[in-house]
């Protein structure tokens, strides 16, 4: 079997590595990509279109640093973004991969391997990905591991407490390297209601998810889908990423709450855009049609017929007037401001809340913008109960802003609630629209205005963390 990885780190700003301004002062240890070809193949290739946020990172770090746990466990939807989060995580960290689909079927001895026959005619073990990945120091990813069998699941426990693994056929004792991770994705981990979703699901036992840290996520917002789009498909107009980003949100909450027969995950949507980048000239002269036609050759012509028309219901109702001219096609033209080119600044916003300051009933919200090529900076804080006005502060220097968000979100009671990207000229504005309309909902308006996407986004995360029931509405 091949050697373990190399061992030797630089230290790197994880802001440049996950292109998140909030954390480019954290400083964290890289290794060299490994110089065994068999074992470099293995690190996944970046994608420049990938968007992470600051709680996705957040944890991984933690994981992948190995002292509060080696194991992971990725709850989530289906078409989420599960695997490719991690596949991304590596690639940027440049760790070796092992991607192994579960299934019902499966046995242990395709993680562990098997004797075969060579095409000599003489017999020898091959070794799976268990081993490979323990000795190699390698990150080992068990998609879909609720699918596995039970007999499967209770094999693994050993590796899973950090012990070794032992082979029959071969009588070897592998210990993991201290490098050696795992993480398993499953639709339904817990198999609560959105179980019904997923049949072939196995039930997992407390003891084996408990040897996990845990993770639960779910689809990309508008304004990150969108970012993702217009970085993969740069070019595309802004009308048409806006509304690709807001139908896919609209289907996948329909999804979640059963209202919709399937998702569309970002996988789809950068199929569909590329399709209409692809056919430029059509969408600039007939976008109704042409927005309907990738959909279809993406998603809706492979679903029953009744599943394909509520899709493609839903997105009629959205482009009915959309029309496009030759300016929406110049790079950056026509682009919302909450979605901003690729070659134009881009700030990003840390949105903090703390719903019981001093133990007083006292809601404030807290904002950090910054843009790395233009230098601005800025931090905010507003009183929501009782009212202060939403004064920030600008020009500070960005060490100044990195510390003070640090000292934040060290105080007792502050949370953080969302990452969100923006144009330089609308960052402050956002967050003051963003605040006054939370201040609304907290006090019981219903329903309340909102005027952008990234307003949107930014009052409906701080109404999840304190609990606040709304109802937002595009104005």
């Amino acid at each position: 079997m091949s050697g373990t990885m190399q061992a030797e780190t630089t230290l790197v700003s994880l802001g440049d590595l996950f292109g998140l301004e909030a954390i480019r002062g954290l400083r964290y240890g890289v290794p060299p990509r490994p110089t065994q070809q068999d074992i470099e193949d293995l690190v996944p290739t970046p994608d420049p279109a990938y968007v992470f946020t600051l709680d996705e990172v957040r944890r991984l770090i933690l994981w992948e640093g190995g002292e509060v746990g080696r194991n992971l466990m990725i709850g989530g939807p289906t078409g989420c973004g599960k695997s490719s989060l991690i596949e991304q995580f590596c690639a940027r960290l440049n760790r070796p991969l092992y991607r192994f689909a579960c299934h019902g079927g499966m046995l242990f001895t395709d993680l562990t391997g098997q004797m075969t026959i060579r095409a000599d005619g003489s017999t020898g073990f091959v070794y799976g990905p268990l081993p490979r990945a323990m000795r190699e120091g390698a990150v080992l990813l068990l998609d879909e591991g609720n699918m596995a069998p039970p007999k499967v699941v209770g094999a693994l426990n050993t590796v899973l407490d950090d012990g070794p693994l032992f082979l029959p056929e071969t009588g070897e004792l592998i210990q993991p390297s201290p490098r050696f991770r795992v993480v398993a994705t499953g639709n339904a981990i817990s198999h609560g209601m959105d179980a019904v979703h997923y049949r072939g699901t196995e039930r997992q036992n407390i003891a084996y998810l408990l040897r996990y840290l845990q993770f639960q996520t779910s689809y990309k917002t508008a304004t990150e889908e969108a970012a993702i789009l217009h970085r993969a498909v740069p070019g595309l107009p802004g009308k048409v990423v806006g509304l690709i980003a807001e139908f896919a949100h609209e289907v996948r909450s329909g999804f979640l709450e059963g209202s919709s027969p399937v998702p569309v995950p970002t996988r789809v949507t950068r199929k569909w855009a590329a399709v209409l980048h692809t056919r430029a000239k059509a969408l600039r002269n007939d976008p109704v049609n042409e927005m309907l036609f990738g959909l279809k050759f993406v998603l809706t012509d492979g679903l029953q017929a009744d599943h394909a028309k509520a899709i493609e219901g839903t997105l009629s109702r959205m482009i009915d007037k959309l029309t496009l001219t030759d300016e929406d096609f110049k790079t950056g033209v026509g682009i919302p401001a909450t979605i901003p080119a690729q070659e134009d600044p881009t700030m990003e916003l840390v949105v903090l809340l703390n719903p019981n300051r001093g133990g007083k009933n006292e809601i404030r919200v807290w904002v950090l913008g910054s843009c790395d090529r233009t230098g601005k900076t800025f931090t905010a804080s507003a009183g929501i109960t009782p009212f202060t006005p939403f004064v920030p502060k600008e020009d500070i220097s960005r060490q100044d802003a990195m510390i003070a968000l640090q000292q934040k979100l060290n105080q007792r009671g502050y949370v953080h609630c969302l990452d969100v990207k923006l144009g330089p000229s609308v960052g402050i504005e956002a967050a003051r629209r963003a605040t006054d309309a939370f201040t609304k909902a907290v006090a019981g308006a219903k329903p309340v205005a909102v005027s952008s996407p990234a307003v949107r986004d930014i009052v409906s995360a701080l109404c999840k963390a304190s609990g606040t029931q709304v109802e937002l509405v595009m104005n």
